[in-house]
């Protein structure tokens, strides 16, 4: 048989391999012992400065939370977007009330008065590289690609695969060349030795893919070129080649949610593989969408994805969640509100399976 499927994947389906969650990395950023990423001298910042960076976190996860307009989950993206609104010093945007607490409750009273005498906006900044660092640093961990099979399988359903992905880390990539599966993601290695993205390479084929890859928000070996270029990079440099000073050999092309998320996707390689993900998506050719390991708390996705659903009455959606549907409304406020997503599952428009995508079965699909 050859279905005409789509899958989305988010960063839940690399827990299994043993790479953090999206709580994990939170918790590892707001923890008080950083030395595995300061080392024994503290060659990525001092202790002391180290200490004003995580303070500032802090303040501003406590603000989070403490904000009643806030309709997210508070995680780590979060905290680098309220950071971005005050390294830019943008107050205008959504998180103005915070940003300027932040600069009226704390500013003079803490870290002027403890001698940190930079900008609020260079420690803003400072504590972005901070976390930029740690997650670079924890999904380039060299971890076994586990419970991917579900791709294989898919495959036996479609002839090829279109794959939408928020994950930063390379676990599927592994995935996909220990099984021989022949893959593209728009890179292509050019006469100086260098693996450039161009959005044409996806067409320009002489034999046909079994997976086209898009990786939406970018991924822990990206970086820019001298050209500007976005370039694929050796990951194992991010784990051996942190200068002294803690800054990345390269720095990762991440979309973390800060106030630039939006304005990226407009432009240069994200603007590509977001007119991908829309014209496939919105195509008469996908029947079904898959999606996995996704926690349904990015309202643009969400839109797309449902917007989709609605605009055909033979298409249908298959989410793959363990804990079931009561436990994917608690944690995403967009769907629990929505009663379009609540209409669509009692029209079995929508089947939440009660399993991890690794738990994958042929009969799932034709059930």
């Amino acid at each position: 048989m050859n279905k005409r499927v789509l899958l989305f994947l988010g960063a839940g389906v690399s827990i299994p391999s043993g790479l953090p969650s999206a709580d994990q990395l939170l918790r590892t950023i707001s923890s008080n012992n950083l030395s595995h990423y300061l080392g024994i001298e503290g060659t990525i910042y001092g202790s002391r400065e180290t200490e004003i960076l995580q303070k500032l976190i802090h303040l501003v996860e406590c603000e989070l939370h403490n904000d009643i307009d806030i309709d997210e989950k508070v995680n780590y993206e979060l905290i680098y977007h309220a950071l971005s609104q005050l390294e830019s010093s943008k107050g205008k945007e959504l998180l103005w009330a915070l940003s300027n607490e932040i600069r009226l409750k704390w500013y003079s009273s803490y870290f002027k008065n403890n001698g940190f005498y930079n900008s609020l906006e260079e420690i803003a900044d400072y504590a972005m590289q901070l976390i930029n660092l740690i997650v670079s640093l924890e999904l380039s961990k060299n971890s076994t690609a586990i419970g991917f099979e579900f791709i294989s399988k898919l495959l036996t359903i479609s002839d090829t695969l279109s794959v939408f992905t928020l994950n930063h880390d390379l676990l599927l990539e592994r995935y996909l060349d220990e099984q021989n599966i022949y893959w593209i993601d728009g890179f292509k290695k050019e006469k100086n030795g260098e693996c450039v993205f161009k959005n044409s390479n996806f067409l320009r084929v002489k034999v046909e893919p079994k997976i086209r890859l898009f990786k939406l928000h970018g991924g822990i070996n990206w970086a820019y070129n001298a050209k500007r270029e976005i370039v694929k990079k050796d990951v194992n440099l991010i784990q051996e080649n942190i200068r002294t000073d803690g800054v990345l050999a390269f720095n990762p092309q991440l979309i973390l949610t800060g106030s630039n998320k939006y304005s990226m996707l407009y432009n240069s390689i994200y603007a590509d593989l977001h007119y991908n993900f829309r014209k496939m998506l919105y195509s008469n050719r996908i029947e079904t969408v898959f999606v996995g390991g996704y926690s349904w708390n990015d309202k643009p996705y969400n839109e797309l994805l449902l917007g989709w659903l609605l605009r055909g009455k033979k298409r249908k959606m298959i989410i793959w969640h363990k804990k079931g549907k009561a436990d994917l409304l608690a944690n995403s406020n967009h769907l629990k509100s929505s009663s379009e997503f609540n209409n669509l599952v009692s029209d079995n428009r929508i089947k939440i399976l009660d399993k991890w995508p690794s738990e994958f079965e042929i009969s799932d699909f034709n059930s």
